[in-house]
């Protein structure tokens, strides 16, 4: 039997993550005889994870694989936006628009460049693209025409993705304060009731209308009917790095203030502005 834990580093807090890893070692060396298992734990490198990983239980029975470069990630990544291109051509409702030879293989490659062997750039690209709401080939030229970010920096490209995303909405006031709130340690990753109706109410009359303000983010944050999730933690990290995310930024120092703001005007009855 093979149990396998993706995303180790987005559970609620380091005790949990480690807490994870102690009970599963224990249950695999327990039940071995009995239950043959194996546990493949997909993670970033977080320093408290590598520290659990050195410690003497499970440093004896588990391995480690890099997902680096040496495994060639330009050569998946080139698939995966090639399927799912294909995929797009046959499903999307805009289909008899979109030309068969659509994309350029030439345009195909500059997207792998620009992925820079990162999986989640494509990933959003994908997710972006593939909006029902918006013409492929419009969203596609869009992504080709974003400036190449500075070479000395990892993320570059993704945090050229990531801004343009962003640029385009129309409420990016009211998203940013939302999202203030969402990286503030007292909700956690994602806001369950009863905080949720709390949020309709302040920001906006209805959950349509804070569905509305979202839509254009819809390739890289999940709205459900209590929750407002991110759909990959780096966007998280680029939100509060005021290097990567310049005027994006959301201060960590500034949101406990506007949580405090959001609860007077709430009192108050009135609606929030705040920069």
């Amino acid at each position: 039997m093979l149990i396998i834990i993706d995303g180790l580093d987005e559970c609620s807090g380091f005790e949990v993550q480690r807490r994870i890893l102690s009970e599963f070692s224990y249950a695999i060396k327990s039940m071995q005889h009995d239950i043959p298992q194996r546990l493949l734990i997909a993670s970033r490198s977080e320093v408290h994870l590598l520290a659990a990983f050195n410690g003497a239980d499970l440093a004896t029975m588990s391995r480690r694989l890099a997902l680096d470069s040496s495994y060639k990630p330009d050569a998946d990544i080139r698939l995966f936006l090639n399927d799912s291109f294909a995929e797009l051509r046959k499903s999307h409702y805009l289909r008899d628009s979109i030309p068969a030879e659509w994309p350029m293989v030439s345009d195909v490659e500059k997207l792998v460049q620009k992925s820079s062997g990162q999986f989640i750039f494509s990933s959003v690209v994908v997710k972006y693209v593939c909006s029902p709401r918006h013409h492929p080939l419009e969203r596609h030229k869009a992504i080709l025409a974003i400036p190449r970010g500075h070479k000395d920096r990892p993320f570059a490209e993704l945090d050229s993705l990531y801004t343009h995303i962003f640029s385009i909405c129309d409420d990016l006031d009211t998203i940013l304060t939302v999202l203030r709130v969402q990286l503030s340690p007292l909700f956690g990753s994602t806001l369950l009731d009863p905080y949720f109706p709390f949020f309709l109410k302040i920001f906006k009359s209805s959950k349509e209308e804070m569905e509305l303000a979202f839509n254009d983010l819809v390739s890289v944050i999940s709205l459900t009917e209590t929750t407002i999730h991110f759909l990959h933690a780096s966007l998280p990290d680029f939100l509060v790095d005021e290097s990567r995310s310049k005027h994006l930024f959301v201060d960590q120092n500034k949101i406990n203030l506007c949580i405090s703001v959001l609860w007077t005007v709430e009192l108050k009855g009135m609606r929030p502005v705040l920069s």
